[in-house]
């Protein structure tokens, strides 16, 4: 059997494992199948029955289907797997107690702030909620020079989370293969050195943040015919790398920030840990989700103030801190208020909307030439935009292209006495309104009585007032 990799994505979808090979299935049974087959043994035991009222099929017949289907650690698609198994807790846990039990470990081994293994801590919870997510944000931890414990935060959380599986410099295919045969909390370790140039990888990394999105297609040569199947990508992820990764990966992530550590912050050795103290939190936490996975399934917590992209990526965590109380709840909204304050990080087209702006109400002028913007935009040695072009300065193909994207192009304007090609202030009302947070409607408004004041006209033949605009 061999594999055509093909680039798709879109709709939710479980991995069928051995029962996708029925033909003659009801794709919705298929469907339901795969689904029980990601349940823990015991929240299993609890829907099998009225599953199995649902599909008009003996519950016998039915834990049939779902054992054939059911990835375990001992059998996977035909291979072992490479992490064990846990058993949950002999009785029911205090969840507020685990995650303290999982803050206080990150704690020994990690310098970083309380908001970030305050994160981490609750992150981890999540990875053995995953049957029951609708989102899994990635947990994407970044610092800004090497030296910062990146590696040792992720290695961490890998010994409180659910299946893990560390890799680095992992190759496409190998991600969605091991996600479809798994369903691991993946560990990719310096991610900066591989993911920023690899589309594809980062197009299967993106398409799990969601199940309705959590797959991908690739035509497969089954008995010399090639056939498309569907390979699951939802999974946990934590991602460590320096400096910034792609936008799309950012934007579907928590964002652990890391820094070095100051002569006085001490921590203990991670390779010399007692494992038993990580152990027992995954049996915790591993009890935690089978006795609550259902609340935590339409729990819909009170968000903080935070964008609609970081609300998704929050809201597991936010409903899991609720599910615990104590002080969890304070803690991650905290957390999470701290961790979003990514102001000093906008994208590209945001960066350059905002520059636009400055530029604008600098000049005091509504109508800008676009030699005159682009001059004024290379002018800033803090901007991108001096160096854009290969080392030179960003042109007027390369701003209207970007500006394009918001509806926004170039046009002719007549600045003093002369017609040139440039932009009108009122072009960016809806694009400064959307994409700028800071700005209301009424910002975009006429600056000046005189659309030249401030300008430097060319010289007229009178001294004094323009007489041919006159």
């Amino acid at each position: 059997m061999r594999d055509y990799d093909l680039m798709a994505d879109t709709a939710e979808t479980a991995p069928l494992h051995s029962v996708a090979t029925t033909s003659t299935a009801d794709p919705g049974d298929l469907t339901e199948i795969a689904r029980l087959a990601q349940l823990s043994p015991m929240a299993y035991d609890r829907e099998r029955e009225a599953a199995a009222k649902t599909l008009g099929i003996r519950v016998a017949t039915l834990d049939d289907a779902v054992k054939h289907a059911r990835v375990t650690p001992e059998s996977a698609s035909g291979s072992e797997l490479p992490f064990e198994d846990i058993e949950p807790w002999s009785s029911p846990v205090d969840a507020a107690q685990s995650l303290d039990l999982a803050y206080e470990l990150l704690s020994r081994f990690v310098v970083a702030d309380p908001a970030t293994l305050h994160a981490a801590a609750v992150w981890t919870a999540m990875t053995w909620f995953v049957e029951h997510a609708t989102v899994l944000p990635l947990a994407l931890i970044t610092a800004p020079e090497k030296g910062c414990g990146k590696t040792v935060l992720l290695s961490s959380m890998g010994k409180l989370s659910r299946w893990a599986l560390p890799t680095s410099n992992i190759s496409p295919s190998a991600l969605f293969r091991a996600v479809d045969a798994w369903h691991p909390t993946l560990l990719i370790d310096e991610a900066d050195t591989f993911v920023k140039e690899n589309m594809d990888l980062r197009g299967i990394i993106n398409s799990g943040h969601t199940r309705d999105t959590a797959h991908v297609i690739r035509s497969t040569e089954i008995d010399g015919k090639w056939q498309p199947r569907t390979y699951s990508t939802w999974s946990a992820k934590a991602i460590a790398g320096i400096g910034h990764l792609a936008d799309t990966i950012e934007s579907r992530s928590i964002i652990l920030k890391m820094r070095r550590a100051l002569p006085g912050e001490k921590s203990e050795n991670l390779r010399h840990a007692e494992q038993s103290s990580f152990k027992k939190v995954q049996r915790q936490f591993a009890r935690w989700a089978a006795d609550s996975g259902k609340r935590f399934a339409v729990l819909q917590p009170i968000m903080p103030e935070l964008s609609n992209r970081d609300a998704d990526n929050w809201e597991p965590l936010l409903a899991l801190a609720d599910m615990a109380g104590n002080d969890w709840p304070r803690r991650i909204r905290h957390a999470a208020h701290m961790l979003t304050s990514r102001g000093d990080a906008p994208t590209t087209n945001e960066e350059l909307l905002a520059d636009i702006r400055t530029i604008f109400t600098a000049r005091g002028r509504n109508r800008l030439a676009s030699t005159d913007l682009l001059e004024s935009l290379a002018s800033d040695s803090e901007a991108p935009w001096a160096t854009w072009n290969r080392g030179r300065s960003i042109t007027a193909r390369q701003l209207a292209k970007r500006l394009g994207d918001f509806g926004i192009a170039p046009k002719s304007i007549r600045i003093g006495n002369t017609v040139v090609k440039g932009y009108d202030l009122s072009q960016f009302a809806d694009a400064f309104t959307r994409y700028l947070p800071d700005t209301d409607a009424e910002s975009v408004t006429q600056l000046q009585a005189s659309e030249y004041a401030g300008f430097d006209h060319s010289p007229s033949v009178t001294e004094h007032e323009n007489v041919a605009d006159t």
